[in-house]
């Protein structure tokens, strides 16, 4: 055949064969399959004789005969193909206007031969001839629901969206279903932006969405790429029917492929958040989702420290937005327990937790706390059915097959890995919750303890405990030996730490709950550490000034008080404590562990390199009062004594000890002048004494009548310095006095103009108050337009307000000329995202389409 085609003879025998003629026809289908057995040459040659017709002579052609040369191209070489399929186009263009017809059938071959060739573009001037006379209508409404991508094709190419209006009416949401998720999902994303002439499809594309979501509920765990499931969430939150199609999703096992795998929390924690802020801004839960979030947040902890509490704070905040931590009380005690560790362990004595860390650390304490009752919600479902039926299966097995928590998490695992120790429940499980289905119902279990390892205990999570413990451990109790082992009192609301003095930490230090009232205000009891003696944080409103205040003591109004701080707030002051009777700042601090401790948290972080900016933030965030002005209370005794203090449980004496100094006396030597003479009196030495005796009076009286005359001088030298001071005094007092009426009158001169002054002031302060209030009134508005009045994004107006006075012209400045691959992310200036600490993805894409538009 080959050889045939080569000398030109095949063009007389495909002309004879594009007769009417069945016979002919068929043999005009054997010689095209002769050409394409034979080689790819012998079929080129083909195409090129039948492009070498012109489109009038080719006109002659039967509709079978062109659709077995469309079949021929998917064998030709891509540009050859091309340009035979635009010539077929043509002919059948030309046909549309002759006596030549073609049935349905013969067309959606033909299209669909185009769209799997990728050549349906060759068709565009012959499906806009078919338009314009009607004919592409016919042939739409005789397609069938599996040519729906065809037709959406095809109505993009003529950029038509009427040709889709009337088979979209027939394609109900069960029939479209036929079709795979990423089929519709690819469709979905090739859909024009709304807002044009596709809006009267708005209907038929929710219907698509629809079918999407639903067959996405259908499938199983791990079936769909995470691609695909993030593409199903953004356009199922966009929607206006977005609490229903995500309430759908929020049950779908497909769903947990979307989670990322293992890994250090500050890349987990993200991307997982991304996954859960499609349910947040729309308030829809998702327990199963927030139980694989949860599994996998416990198994990255294992290996987390202290520079992750703050990715960790942000994803226990992502699991409460999309399901109660009531229902996991697993999680809260695991959480827990495992800040425990980051206190008591790997942390040498010498270097305790900062201040910024207890204030991390703090912040995690509450909100674990917000979420501490057990509980099980009625939208659990199959989530509460399997995990009781995993309880059931863990307390049936016999002690000796479990001798270790590591052999029950193995001999758990077993009854979903077939076998004979398999359980259809577990199987069905392990099935809709993929590989990681034994820990996600683990972690809403009430009866057995998992800590993110491969072990379980066969022993209730008590999230009271843990949390207690935490406490303890925050307010400087490092070792796991002295924390508590059961809880008395839950749950502590003040934590008491001092960095200075060991002994009084064991004196005052731990945690405290409100145990009462006193003079308008709560007391405090320490329930941990246990001691003997009691100690009472109290508020004291009577008696004299200096006994008001706030006092540590072991009851109310002892006379033995160790600690004490002169101020009349409500709540115990933070900072400024020292000892009974005034002295030093003992470096005390308390730490509130409700909702004050949330705000505190957004202040700090615990990764800087700089320990005294953790320092000063912390300080900032719980409130520093420093001025402190102690006194000794008590209304039977206002001495001061030292011994109050040393009386205290365990205190010890705290101040050196005051030593005497010695008195040394310097003895005085007794001079003893004996004069005995050695002999009989010398006469003329005696007389002689008795010259310069006399000579010495003489000089002694000389110089007194000097110095009588110097003084008699100085006093009239000092009686005139005197009189000349005092005429001084006079002369500067007249000359103070002439400045002093002076400046009196600039003073009545100037009145005026400083009355005038401070009215422009006033005026100008009112003004600007006025319009702070109108900008920031502004900028509400705009951050609730953001996200359609959900209210999510105000939570970034203080800062907006600080950084940039609330101004959304000053916000529109961090705009600048990004490159078009990078969408609306790169026309923000990365520092908006640092200085206003936008750390969601979800957000900044709200921020950047909101700046844009300014």
């Amino acid at each position: 055949v080959e050889g045939c085609l080569r000398q030109g003879a095949v063009a007389s025998s495909a002309a004879a064969a594009a007769s009417s003629d069945v016979s002919e026809r068929r043999q005009f289908a054997d010689l095209i399959a002769d050409a394409r057995a034979a080689s790819l040459s012998a079929l080129e040659n083909i195409a090129q004789c039948f492009l070498a017709q012109s489109v009038e002579k080719a006109d002659t052609w039967s509709p079978e005969q062109l659709i077995i040369m469309a079949q021929a191209c998917a064998t030709m070489a891509r540009a050859s193909g091309r340009l035979v399929f635009g010539h077929i186009a043509a002919v059948v263009e030309r046909h549309a206007h002759s006596s030549v017809t073609w049935g349905s059938e013969q067309v959606w071959l033909l299209l669909r031969l185009a769209n799997n060739l990728q050549l349906l573009g060759s068709c565009k001037q012959l499906l806009q001839s078919w338009d314009e006379t009607g004919a592409l209508l016919r042939y739409v409404l005789a397609g069938s629901t599996p040519d729906l991508i065809l037709i959406f094709e095809i109505a993009r190419l003529l950029e038509s969206p009427a040709v889709l209006l009337g088979f979209g009416g027939r394609c109900s949401e069960s029939a479209l279903r036929q079709f795979s998720v990423e089929d519709l999902i690819g469709l979905l994303e090739l859909w024009p932006a709304q807002g044009g002439s596709w809006d009267i499809l708005a209907d038929f594309r929710g219907t698509i969405l629809g079918a999407a979501v639903a067959s996405a509920a259908a499938a199983p765990c791990g079936d769909l790429p995470r691609r695909v499931v993030h593409s199903l969430l953004r356009m199922a939150a966009e929607h206006d029917s977005a609490t229903d199609l995500l309430a759908k999703l929020g049950e779908a096992p497909a769903l947990l492929a979307a989670l990322p795998e293992k890994g250090p929390l500050a890349v987990v924690g993200p991307e997982a958040g991304e996954l859960v802020a499609f349910f947040t801004r729309r308030s829809v839960k998702s327990p199963l989702l927030a139980s694989s979030f949860a599994a996998l947040l416990l198994t990255c902890m294992t290996d987390a420290s202290m520079r992750d509490l703050q990715e960790l704070y942000y994803a226990l905040q992502d699991l409460t937005s999309i399901d109660d931590l009531h229902a996991m009380p697993a999680v809260v005690a695991s959480v827990a327990e495992t800040l425990v560790g980051f206190c008591t362990m790997g942390r040498p004595q010498e270097e305790p937790p900062s201040e910024g860390e207890r204030l991390q650390l703090l912040g995690l304490l509450a909100l674990l706390m917000q979420n501490i009752e057990c509980e099980v919600l009625p939208e659990d479902g199959d989530l509460a059915m399997w995990v009781d039926r995993l309880e059931v299966l863990a307390f049936d097995l016999e002690q000796e097959d479990v001798a270790s928590d590591a052999a029950l998490f193995e001999r758990l695992a077993d009854f979903a890995e077939g076998g004979a120790a398999a359980d259809p429940v577990m199987e069905a499980a392990h099935r809709a919750l993929g590989p990681r289905w034994l820990e996600v119902l683990l972690t809403r279990s009430t009866r057995l303890a998992w800590c993110g390892l491969p072990r379980v205990r066969k022993l209730p999570p008590d999230p009271y405990l843990a949390t207690q413990r935490l406490a303890e451990a925050i307010s400087g109790i490092t070792h796991r030996d002295r924390l508590s082992q059961q809880t008395a009192e839950w749950p502590p609301v003040l934590v008491v730490h001092c960095d200075k003095y060991g002994e009084l930490m064991e004196t005052i230090g731990g945690t405290y709950v409100v145990a009462g009232e006193n003079h308008g205000r709560q007391v405090y009891q320490r329930t941990a550490p246990v001691r003997d003696t009691p100690v009472l944080l109290y508020f004291w409103g009577h008696g004299d000034v200096e006994e008001r205040g706030w006092w540590f003591g072991p009851e109310v109004g002892s006379e033995t008080a160790w600690m004490g701080h002169h101020s009349g707030e409500d709540d115990p002051p933070s900072r400024g404590w020292n000892w009974h009777g005034g002295g030093e700042d003992v470096a005390l601090t308390l730490f509130r562990c409700d909702d004050s401790a949330l705000k505190a948290f957004a202040g700090v972080t615990v990764d800087s390199d700089d320990e005294e900016d953790n320092e000063e933030a912390g300080r900032e965030a719980v409130g520093v009062e420093r001025q402190v002005d102690e006194v000794p209370r008590g209304s039977r005794s206002r001495s001061v004594r030292r011994d109050s203090r040393l009386n205290a449980p365990g205190v010890g004496d705290f101040l050196p000890d005051v030593k005497c100094e010695a008195e040394h006396e310097d003895d005085e030597a007794q001079r003893q002048t004996s004069m005995e003479p050695d002999g009989p009196p010398d006469v003329v030495k005696a007389e002689a004494d008795q010259a310069e005796v006399e000579e010495l009076l003489e000089c002694d009286q000389a110089d007194e009548v000097a110095e009588a005359d110097e003084d008699e001088m100085e006093a009239e030298a000092a009686v005139e310095e005197d009189e000349a001071f005092e005429d001084a005094l006079q002369s500067e007092g007249a000359e103070l006095e002439n400045e002093e009426e002076a400046f009196e009158d600039a003073l009545e001169a100037a009145e005026p103009e400083r009355e005038a002054v401070l009215d422009t002031s006033e005026q100008l302060r009112r003004r600007r108050e006025e319009t702070t209030g109108e900008r920031q009134a502004a900028l509400r508005e705009w951050l609730l337009a953001l996200d359609k009045g959900a209210g999510t994004m105000l939570q970034y107006f203080d800062i907006l307000c600080t950084e940039f006075d609330g101004d959304l012209a000053q916000i529109a400045a961090t705009k600048i000329e990004g490159r078009p691959e990078q969408g609306f992310l790169g026309q923000v200036d990365p520092c908006f995202w640092e200085v206003v600490n936008v750390r969601k993805m979800g957000h900044r894409m709200l921020f950047a389409k909101g700046i844009s538009m300014l």
